[in-house]
């Protein structure tokens, strides 16, 4: 972005963030997913009677 921003090329920043943003929410969306799928497991060890 530095690189492209140095050169003038505006248009071509807009692309990028555009295409890093898309792959953003793609990846976020992923792992939310998977982490609904998944139940939250229990303590393996307990401190002081709590859990």
């Amino acid at each position: 972005m530095e690189t492209i921003a140095r050169e003038g090329s505006l248009e071509e920043a807009s692309e990028r963030i555009l295409g890093i943003t898309i792959e953003y929410d793609r990846v976020y969306y992923a792992l939310k997913k998977e982490l609904m799928r998944e139940p939250i497991p229990e303590p393996m060890v307990k401190f002081g009677g709590i859990s």
